[in-house]
């Protein structure tokens, strides 16, 4: 199970990389299978809502609802976006997900 989510948390976070003000912000050596993000200019919860209109389920962590406070002050973040690929997902859905978010904000631009 280990495997298959770290296969797919590498690929969403590989193609969040190529999505222009998209900034991956999951740091270490060892990654989970939780992807954090945020987007340039855009509030987490109006991402949120916009995946959500289109079928896609993100959370959104913030240092005043108990995140660490030192992690997000040293990135100079107040929250960011949690996507959380699992075993049962496919390589088309997270494909789907990248470009769904690609196209949310082309048309916001």
């Amino acid at each position: 199970i280990n495997q298959r989510v770290q296969q797919l948390s590498s690929m969403l976070r590989n193609g969040l990389r190529g999505i222009a003000g998209v900034t991956v912000t999951d740091t270490g050596e060892t990654l989970c299978g939780i992807v954090t993000f945020t987007v340039e200019g855009v509030p987490a919860a109006e991402v949120k809502g916009q995946l959500a209109q289109r079928g896609i389920s993100i959370s959104i962590s913030a240092a005043s609802s108990g995140g660490s406070r030192v992690w997000y002050d040293r990135r100079g973040l107040s929250e960011v976006l949690r996507a959380s690929p699992h075993y049962y997902n496919t390589e088309e859905e997270v494909e789907r997900f990248n470009s769904v978010l690609d196209s949310v904000l082309r048309e916001r631009a």
